[in-house]
């Protein structure tokens, strides 16, 4: 007969009270579902929106990056990034207008695939009317196999797939070669002080939106932050833009 160890005991203590002490934040109110716009630079209509999550009051605590600290200090990071998610969805399916949602993940949610898996598969049948585009984080720890079959596991459920924080990290030049993804968002830093107009920063953005949108992809400005950068964006060729100038988050009553 199998026994039960102190040390598992001690275990699923720990995590019962972990998720308890997540529970209690959640349940303060503290954090609330905001939507950020996103624009199409060609005609100007709002072409989606990201789901985030916001503290009620910047001075409050806990922010959301407490309970995040929180959730990763006790390995409950992927189940906040679950619940956030959910919850989020409840709150803005069918209040927002075009019904295309932008939807973070965390990067440990990706080491375990089943469960993020059966997550999004939940979420998709429960709202089939929405489109759904999963962020994967730049810092996602996926070899070049594991992204395009979660990509096409993805595709399969009718979800798209968008890189995040694209230009700060990993180049993805072979993820982009084998399997690109839907969509392709570009960093704050990238987009900061674009307007400039430095020719060398200017060339290497044409070639890269340029090749972006051979494979089929749509190039995303993120972070901007006044007209002539959101100018400078549309020269370059961006399809999208998204940042403060474009519009502000907004939150989403309960």
């Amino acid at each position: 007969m199998q026994t039960t160890t102190q040390s598992e005991v001690d275990e699923t203590r720990f995590t019962k009270f972990a998720r308890a002490r997540l529970d209690g934040l959640l349940r303060s109110r503290s954090v609330l579902t905001a939507v950020q716009p996103m624009v199409d630079l060609e005609t100007t209509d709002l072409a989606g929106h990201e789901l985030l999550a916001r503290p009620l009051n910047i001075a409050s605590s806990p922010t959301v990056r407490k309970l995040l600290q929180v959730a990763e200090s006790q390995g409950l990071a992927a189940e906040l990034s679950r619940r956030l998610r959910r919850e989020g969805l409840e709150k803005t399916a069918g209040r927002i207008v075009p019904g295309r949602i932008f939807l973070n993940t965390h990067p440990t949610e990706l080491i375990h695939r089943r469960r993020f898996l059966q997550s999004l598969r939940q979420l998709a049948e429960c709202y089939r009317d929405l489109e759904m585009v999963v962020e994967i984080p730049e810092h996602a720890a996926l070899t070049l196999e594991e992204y395009v079959e979660l990509r096409d596991q993805l595709h399969a459920l009718g979800v798209a797939v968008a890189f995040d924080e694209f230009g700060t990290g990993r180049s993805r030049l072979l993820e982009l070669a084998t399997a690109p993804p839907d969509y392709i968002k570009f960093a704050c830093c990238m987009i900061r002080g674009i307007d400039e107009r430095v020719r060398a920063r200017e060339t290497v953005l044409y070639r890269v939106i340029d090749f972006i949108h051979s494979i089929g992809s749509l190039p995303i400005a993120v972070g901007v932050e006044n007209a002539a950068e959101l100018e400078a964006c549309r020269d370059l060729g961006f399809s999208w833009a998204q940042g403060f100038h474009v519009g502000r988050p907004w939150t989403v009553a309960a």
